[in-house]
């Protein structure tokens, strides 16, 4: 048995290094890679009363970026589309004459080229950008300009902190967990089938068979885990964890004006939780002529995981990190202790508008929630497809609407009154999601005026 066990390790060790469920690519079954990707049956909504504008809409395509118009945000191109806008990469680097004729820019999971690809997604995370264009983005917005940055789970937050950080924000450059994933993966883990003959030495995990079993079961255990448990909703509630579907960690939508923007299929229908995917969480510190507008507040028992490579939760890199996480559930059946910084996620957040002279800058620190993915499993949706993410699209058509500056009462036939007839309005939002000693502390810590 213990020979048996020593091949179970190696074996297993291959196998987190290739399926956990934040990597982005895996095997199957004959050997063939499977990479995470856009879902291409996914079929994106149209609204009934599309806005129409016409405005472009430019993804970065020119820093390496994880997911592009074309690429992984196909599913958002098309629903944008469906609304009458149009789509188009964007190649050049920032500039002032570059960005002279564009509206709105959505920047998703840029890097440095030094970390580029996933392979080298170890510290030090390097800016995706200069200092010059960073420069002219901040112009660019200054002058009227339409920024949607979007920057996921590390090394993401640490290739945009720089641009991010002109505006204000301060980033978590790790991995957010709903505070369930980890009890959920030592709950299932030993349940597997292939784990009970394995360690009832009824199974011999250097048959070819045996580990194709392994590879399969639990390496689709985590994945499944990653879009099914660590996914948070973030509820138009004033008490979150009181809705149907709810969770452990949910948080809450703060209400903002782009959410009277009535993207919706019928009139009086609201937008009652946003789902993401992982991501990361973020703060804000007040910064000269700069004004916040939250979106979406993290729930209670959420984590940031403040790794330093890919998935290296448990041990300085990933290869220490997987054999303490086998050797732990092997022989206790529990994920070991976190040995690199935790950071708490209770009332950060993962959603936030940034108004900059006459521009403004949606920030995003998780990109799943825009479009339509199949994981690297083959199988396990996460983003748009997914069941529990059935409101996104609206959510994203009204934030793509604010941004081009449609207003619903000048533009529709319905106003934001018929259209939201139980939303919450500006002035409460705040006050039915924390307390007043709560909300005094929110307010001291990040500058924000409530109105």
């Amino acid at each position: 048995m213990k020979t048996k066990l020593i091949l179970f390790t190696v074996a297993f060790i291959a196998l987190l290094l290739a399926a956990a469920c934040n990597n982005n690519n895996t095997s199957v079954p004959g050997g063939e890679a499977v990479t995470q990707s856009f879902d291409p049956d996914y079929v994106a909504p149209t609204p009934k009363h599309p806005a129409n504008t016409g405005t472009t809409i430019y993804v970065d395509a020119a820093h390496n970026n994880f997911h592009t118009y074309d690429g992984r945000f196909t599913p958002f191109a098309d629903l944008v589309r469906n609304d009458g806008f149009q789509v188009a990469a964007f190649n050049e680097e920032f500039t002032a004459e570059n960005l002279a004729e564009v509206k709105i820019l959505v920047i998703s999971n840029p890097v440095n080229a030094t970390n580029h690809p996933e392979t080298n997604w170890v510290s030090p995370i390097l800016s995706a950008f200069t200092d010059d264009e960073i420069d002219a983005l901040v112009g660019w917005v200054e002058n009227g300009g339409s920024l949607l940055l979007i920057a996921d789970h590390y090394p993401f937050p640490g290739a945009v902190e720089s641009l991010a950080a002109r505006f204000g924000f301060l980033l978590d450059n790790g991995y957010n967990f709903d505070p369930e994933y980890y009890n959920e993966l030592e709950a299932q883990f030993t349940e597997l089938p292939i784990i009970k003959d394995v360690m009832a030495g009824n199974a011999d995990p250097s048959d070819e068979a045996v580990l194709e079993r392994i590879m399969m079961q639990a390496g689709g255990l985590f994945i499944q885990l990653g879009a099914e448990v660590n996914t948070l909703s973030f509820w138009n509630s004033s008490d979150p964890m009181a809705e149907a579907g709810s969770q452990t960690g949910d948080g809450s939508i703060i209400y903002h004006e782009l959410m009277a923007n009535g993207a919706y299929s019928y009139p009086g229908e609201t937008t009652p939780n946003v789902v993401t995917f992982t991501g990361h969480s973020f703060d804000w510190t007040p910064t000269a002529g700069v004004e916040l507008e939250p979106l979406f507040v993290m729930g209670e028992g959420t984590y940031t995981v403040m790794t330093e490579a890919q998935d290296a939760y448990f041990g300085p890199d990933v290869n220490a990190s997987n054999t303490n996480t086998l050797v732990s559930l092997l022989n206790s059946g529990k994920v070991p202790d976190f040995i690199v910084p935790v950071v708490d996620s209770n009332e950060k957040l993962q959603a936030a508008i940034a108004r900059v002279g006459n521009g403004k800058v949606a920030f995003f620190g998780e990109a799943g929630m825009f479009t339509a993915q199949i994981a690297a499993d083959g199988v396990t949706k996460m983003g748009l497809n997914n069941p529990q993410a059935e409101h996104n699209w609206k959510y994203i058509l009204n934030l793509m609407r604010y941004l081009d500056g449609f207003d619903l009462e000048t533009s529709a036939e319905t106003n934001a009154e018929d259209r939201y007839p139980n939303s919450l309005s500006p002035t409460s939002a705040i006050s039915v999601i924390l307390s007043d000693s709560d909300q005094t502390k929110f307010d001291l810590e990040i500058g924000l005026k409530v109105i």
